[in-house]
């Protein structure tokens, strides 16, 4: 099947901010089909791609022009074979079909075959093309001792595009890949680094292993490798039976708060599960790689769904859901604390752990600006963007623009929606949407803000569930009023959600929740208390809600 192929047109985010449900069954099927067939078929006048490696007085790579080289390929690659699968009708096999219909059927697969055997006749000559211009340039460039040069042709993570046919690498059988592994060692770039933990469940000393494998995460995560297999350094349960049980749980508090707090890395696990999430991507040291949002509603610090679609998932942030264990070792299972704002050795280990990664980057970056190549930047709590890239996400659709008048609000959404003054306008400084707003009773989590930000988080609203009991555009939220707070919000819709970035809205030292919901003529503004206290611990959501009109 062929890479980013598009979607029918019915299922485009419409730019009311929102998008819309897409009809199920046939319809959809067929509309899919159809779909596939145009994106696969050949363009013509396709312009080949032409490759012009570069390198420096030392004969040492380009590095932003061979990943420039390697997305151009990429967006152009396609999996070989799986033609039938791509452009089956089952309208040429359907009993109920006319003669005529399954003519057309089975004419419009064997088109849409050969557009994917030409497509793939494409790829094929693309990535011959980029290896000829670019496998003796990288060869040459390892040879005169260029270290990024030798990581990406030895790391197999870095490019699957990449001939690496006489050269030890990680992708090869024993004894090479030890080759290539000895080789990146003696780099000592840990990111490229394999990462080995043990089976600590099955070791003869599960409490020695546990902690062993929980420092070599830590020294990966100082040396800026997040990119990290959780399941054997995750602490799970609150119970404390031993020292080592104590140790374990603080050791994974400081994991978990530093992989939330981390500005930037050269690898990073965004998520404990793929849901929204690339992971891949971002979790291996590659160079194909394009900025990250989570694909799912936010709640920025306050709320930390860490890949999840659950509205349920249990917090992970440290900031809102400080972990508390009970230790029973002793007759009243006494709490312990060992993470949160006022947690002292918490929060000193954490601070290190973070100083160091972040001066362990810049010692790599002194030695070589090169290695920038692979290096990921954090914007605002959850979107990762790789080094030279710009995102999208401040990109806000000029729908937006304009004056806004405040008509209603709630401080909780169990209280019902109150007439309220107050204004909003939505304009443009330097290159980002910004907004400023204006209240004359502002409600406590909704401060007076000015040249706030606005950025999409990547997530859009929930669809309603007919049959829940309980159930709103943000998800499973229980509120006596969330039905009236939502009322502009179309039940047939998604709507992007719009952080607010500032000061008394998202910002890093801050667990507000803030964010804003576009539908035609109204504006809504969402947000929560600082501390969560209230927000999920009793079942129930208690979210402050404004709504705007748009003034003509």
């Amino acid at each position: 099947m062929t890479r980013g192929l598009g979607l029918p047109s019915r299922v485009r985010p419409c730019e009311s901010g929102a998008t819309a449900l897409v009809p199920t069954g046939t319809l959809l099927r067929f509309a899919v089909v159809a779909t596939l067939a145009a994106a696969i078929a050949p363009r013509a006048g396709a312009a080949a791609l032409h490759f012009a490696p570069r390198t420096d007085a030392r004969g040492y790579i380009d590095v932003w022009r061979l990943r420039r080289d390697i997305a151009a390929v990429d967006a152009r690659y396609v999996l070989p074979g799986g033609s039938a699968d791509v452009c089956a009708d089952r309208r040429a096999a359907d009993r109920h079909a006319t003669a005529a219909e399954r003519t057309r059927a089975a004419q419009a697969e064997r088109r849409c075959e050969r557009g994917v055997l030409h497509r793939q006749a494409a790829s094929v000559a693309a990535v011959a093309a980029f290896n000829k211009a670019w496998r003796p340039v990288i060869v040459r460039a390892m040879q005169r001792g260029d270290p990024i040069a030798e990581v990406i042709l030895r790391d197999c993570d870095t490019t699957p595009l990449l001939d690496r046919r006489g050269i030890a690498a990680t992708c090869d059988p024993e004894p090479e890949r030890a080759e290539a592994i000895a080789r990146l060692h003696a780099i000592g770039f840990m990111p490229a680094l394999p990462i080995r933990f043990q089976d600590w469940q099955r070791s003869r000393h599960p409490d020695a292993a546990r902690l062993a494998n929980q420092e070599l995460a830590l020294e990966a995560i100082r040396n800026g490798a997040l990119g990290l297999p959780l399941l054997h350094i995750m602490a799970d349960g609150n119970g404390v039976r031993s020292d080592a049980d104590l140790a374990w749980q603080r050791n994974w508090a400081v994991i978990d708060a530093a992989l939330q707090d981390a500005p930037r890395a050269f690898t990073v696990t965004p998520g404990l599960s793929s849901a929204g999430w690339k992971t891949s991507a971002f979790a291996r040291l590659r160079l194909d790689r394009a900025p990250l949002t989570p694909g799912f509603l936010t709640f920025g610090r306050a709320k930390d769904y860490r890949g999840s679609t659950s509205i349920w998932t249990p917090s992970g942030s440290w900031r809102s859901a400080p972990m508390t264990l009970f230790d029973v070792r002793t007759p009243v299972w006494a709490k312990i604390r060992v993470s949160g704002r006022d947690i002292t050795d918490f929060r000193a280990r954490l601070a290190a752990t973070l100083a160091v990664l972040d001066a362990n980057i810049d010692t790599w970056l002194r030695r070589d600006p090169r290695w920038a190549v692979f290096l990921l930047r954090r914007v605002g709590y959850n979107e990762w963007v790789p080094e030279g890239m710009r995102t999208a996400t401040g990109r806000i659709n000029p729908v937006w623009l304009g004056r806004w008048r405040l008509v209603a609000q709630t401080p909780d959404w169990n209280q019902p929606l109150q007439p309220a003054r107050g204004d909003a306008v939505i304009g443009y400084r330097r290159n980002a949407m910004v907004i400023r707003t204006k209240a004359a009773s502002p409600l406590a989590v909704m401060s007076d803000v000015s040249d706030c930000t606005l950025r999409y988080s990547g997530g859009v609203t929930y669809l309603p569930d007919p049959a829940a009991e309980r159930n709103t555009a943000l998800g499973d939220y229980e509120g006596a009023y969330a039905a009236e707070a939502l009322a502009a919000l179309n039940p047939h819709l998604r709507y992007k959600q719009v952080l607010m970035q500032c000061e008394g809205a998202e910002s890093d030292d801050s667990d507000r929740v803030r964010f804003l919901l576009h539908a035609r003529d109204r504006m809504i503004e969402i947000g929560a208390p600082d501390s969560v206290s209230g927000l999920f611990s009793d079942g129930t959501a208690r979210f402050a809600v404004r709504v705007y009109r748009r003034v003509r």
